[in-house]
């Protein structure tokens, strides 16, 4: 079966169908007749179409960017910090029982995430296996 996998090209361009008799007849690809410009390089009276932007632009966008992730960033990892500091120091004034239930209560949850995750997967791949049947 034959694909157009050109579908997302340059809008207007057809694929032109290929004959195996008649590529044995055409010249070489590498060999560009004389009076053609080469493909590559642009007409000189012709402007690059679409903004153009200098190094300093570009990088003065990524700078910001990369700032702009960085405090998000680490606003979530000080908000962690302090999530984890409360746990300990309420963990520092438990005693032995407390600390054992704490622990048990810890890994239920872990448990329970684990466990959520498993049935997102299979309810996914139920899903999928659904609609190959009904193909």
């Amino acid at each position: 079966m034959k694909m157009n996998l050109q579908r997302f090209a340059e809008p207007g361009e057809e694929p032109k169908p290929i004959d195996p008799d008649k590529e044995q007849q055409q010249e070489p690809k590498d060999q560009e007749p004389k009076d053609q410009e080469p493909k590559d390089q642009e007409p000189k009276d012709q402007e690059p179409s679409g903004k153009a932007y200098s190094q300093d632009d570009v990088n003065k966008m990524m700078g910001a960017k990369a700032k702009q992730l960085e405090e998000k960033f680490n606003g979530q990892l000080e908000s962690l910090k302090e999530e984890w500091m409360s746990k300990g120091e309420e963990r520092a004034g438990m005693n032995a029982q407390q600390k054992a239930e704490a622990e048990l209560n810890d890994k239920r949850q872990a448990l329970a995430d684990q466990e959520k995750r498993l049935q997102e997967r299979l309810d996914a791949v139920d899903e999928k296996n659904a609609l190959a049947a009904t193909n």
